[in-house]
């Protein structure tokens, strides 16, 4: 994740609105997006530019399919691949866990590890945790033994429920998010002191189009940073695209497009090495 804004408390984000944990952080998440995707729009409001609009849409193939990628996070990044190779280059080389290999590795279950797997998630925060997943077949370990803790404190069932991740460890909750977001932030703080200017970002909707709006005229790089797992690929874009005083639309992956060219870098998911401690996540 980018940066926070000042004077947000996340811990406290995620505690708000009627009770409704899961609404209320991806409410809380979504508006702190939306605040950060327009620094460069603010940018250049301030100077009185001309600016444009990237339109981005990510529908890579997966099994020999297209397929459009929700809830994907993409950074524009200023300058050419050449200006920015030392990036290109760290980026490219870089390992961190997959979201199996690092749930496996803090210990959680099988039924957890699937119940993620099938939102493609990366915390607890991501899916509604519904009945369901507390009892009968479908039942997930860390889920009911929260929920019963849950339940004892707030005396309600329903407010076990919504409250439940409040009692999961901080490794199965969202350790793994928080693992990549350290990651990113790292990356983010040295590209913005190399190029001298701010990196934005969105993520994709429901049908994997996003917007970079209010973007200064020139060149940029638009990437995910840390790889994205794909059936059982991992890949990372870098794309070089020029941006103008209109709308700019850019297709993940499109080789085909004469004035843009992408770095794909695409590898099969690692095995998982469980003799080796995970990454903190602090």
């Amino acid at each position: 994740m980018q940066k926070t804004m000042p004077g947000v408390n996340m811990d406290k984000c995620r505690r708000s609105i009627n009770g409704s944990l899961q609404i209320s952080f991806c409410f809380c998440y979504l508006m702190l997006l939306s605040v950060h995707s327009t620094v460069v729009a603010q940018t250049a409001t301030a100077n009185n530019q001309p600016t444009g609009v990237l339109r981005l849409k990510v529908k890579p193939k997966v099994d020999g399919k297209d397929k459009e990628l929700p809830r994907k996070r993409f950074y524009l990044v200023n300058g050419n691949l050449e200006d920015n190779k030392n990036l290109v280059e760290k980026i490219n080389q870089q390992s961190i866990p997959t979201r199996d290999c690092y749930y496996r590795g803090v210990k959680a279950s099988a039924a957890f590890i699937d119940w993620l797997s099938k939102g493609d998630c990366e915390s607890a925060y991501c899916r509604t945790i519904e009945e369901r997943f507390l009892m009968g077949p479908m039942a997930v370990p860390e889920f009911q033994s929260a929920y019963e803790q849950s339940v004892k404190e707030y005396k309600s069932e329903e407010l076990g429920r919504l409250w439940l991740t409040t009692n999961l460890t901080s490794e199965i909750r969202d350790g793994f998010y928080r693992l990549k977001r350290a990651r990113l932030k790292a990356l983010i703080s040295e590209t913005e002191a190399a190029t001298g200017k701010p990196v934005a970002s969105v993520m994709t909707d429901r049908k994997g189009t996003a917007y970079f709006t209010g973007v200064a005229p020139g060149t940029y790089l638009v990437t995910n940073l840390l790889p994205t797992e794909l059936g059982e690929m991992s890949v990372v874009w870098i794309c070089e695209v020029k941006v103008g005083t209109s709308e700019k639309r850019l297709q993940i992956p499109n080789l085909k497009d004469k004035n843009v060219k992408c770095v794909v870098n695409e590898k099969p998911l690692p095995a998982c090495d469980m003799g080796k401690q995970t990454a903190s996540t602090k």
